[in-house]
């Protein structure tokens, strides 16, 4: 007597668990990704609260892509190409800029008016100002401060002064508008290793939600 069985092939099962897992540890890291490139994007609209564009320079993705695999991975790119990559490079990771084509680099104070939120060029400035600023060494080496004689008004503000009234000395104030100096660090605005290492710690507790949420009966 011989008794047979329809038992599946081990290799037919075999493959069966290896697609389960292969489609548990994409999810999750697709889940990771997800995460990832929300945070990521998050940092940077705060870094940068009156860019538009800026949140949207960062990528994620994950490979391979309209698959799944054992070994899925997160991929964090950069949209930033042309003008815009050294911008973001620079503010992401920090950089030492020099002045190029002069000896100082104008570095703006507060007293600078502003267009679209951004402060104007020493050109652009002494156009509005409608007076030349006056070049200040300081004490410190390399260092020197664009300025101009002022007269104050109501309201905190400043206007033209005439000679007359330089002269007099009344109501009259030095304004600075420009920091000269000849290197300066661009601070890091933000940080994307800090959201990159959060997400690559939470993997593992995101691959055993997915394996426990395979359906047993298979």
């Amino acid at each position: 007597m011989q008794i047979k069985t329809d038992a599946p092939d081990f290799r037919t099962v075999a493959g069966s668990i290896e697609r389960d897992f292969a489609g548990a540890v994409t999810r999750a890291m697709r889940e990771a990704g997800a995460g990832l490139k929300a945070d990521l994007r998050e940092s940077l609209r705060q870094a940068f609260p009156d860019s538009r564009r800026m949140p949207n320079l960062v990528g994620v993705d994950v490979y391979p892509k309209g698959t799944v695999s054992l070994g899925a991975t997160v991929s964090v790119w950069q949209r930033a190409r042309g003008r815009w990559e050294p911008i973001f490079d620079a503010l992401t990771a920090g950089k030492e800029i020099r002045a190029k084509g002069g000896r100082f680099l104008a570095i703006p104070t507060e007293a600078v008016p502003r267009r679209r939120g951004r402060p104007l060029t020493v050109t652009q400035t002494q156009d509005v100002l409608r007076q030349d600023l006056e070049f200040v060494p300081t004490r410190r080496p390399g260092v020197g401060l664009l300025v101009a004689e002022r007269r104050a008004v109501a309201g905190g503000r400043f206007r033209k002064a005439g000679a007359r009234q330089r002269a007099s000395g009344r109501n009259i104030a030095t304004v600075v508008y420009f920091v000269l100096v000849p290197k300066a660090r661009l601070p890091r605005r933000t940080n994307p290793v800090t959201a990159v290492a959060f997400w690559q710690g939470r993997i593992p507790a995101l691959i055993d939600a997915a394996v426990a949420a395979i359906p047993r009966s298979r």
